[in-house]
């Protein structure tokens, strides 16, 4: 599995890079230490907080309250299955060829984080 991105995808389409990033963490095959820090911690926080602000800010203005929150736990429970599915794979990559002590932390991480994950979306359903 090689670490670089398809030049071709890059010259033609602008956006090839970042679909290409797409597939390849949901199929784990970044790297353990670029799909659990990068994605799994740094871009599921950010892309989660944006798609929060964004609804929230969307409540505000309209004052439709139940199906964009129903819409909002919709695609952030996209996000975080995306993320972690990817870090799960990697995790299974990673032990093939490597030490199983960091895949097997990596795959308690992400099983961590999906159970905060829908302890927290459930709560935001509840409340709503």
């Amino acid at each position: 599995m090689s670490e670089q991105f398809d030049a071709t995808a890059t010259d033609e389409n602008p956006s090839g890079w970042l679909r290409t990033f797409f597939w390849r963490h949901w199929n784990g095959e970044l790297r353990l230490p670029i799909s659990y820090w990068l994605v799994g911690l740094v871009l599921q926080f950010a892309l989660l907080f944006a798609v929060l602000f964004f609804f929230l800010f969307l409540i505000g203005i309209t004052g439709i309250r139940l199906p964009l929150v129903f819409l909002m736990v919709v695609v952030l429970g996209a996000v975080a299955v995306w993320s972690n599915v990817g870090v799960w794979r990697s995790a299974t990559v990673y032990m093939r060829s490597s030490p199983r002590l960091w895949g097997m932390l990596a795959k308690a991480g992400v099983v961590c984080n999906a159970v905060q994950i829908v302890l927290e979306l459930g709560s935001l359903l509840v409340r709503t």
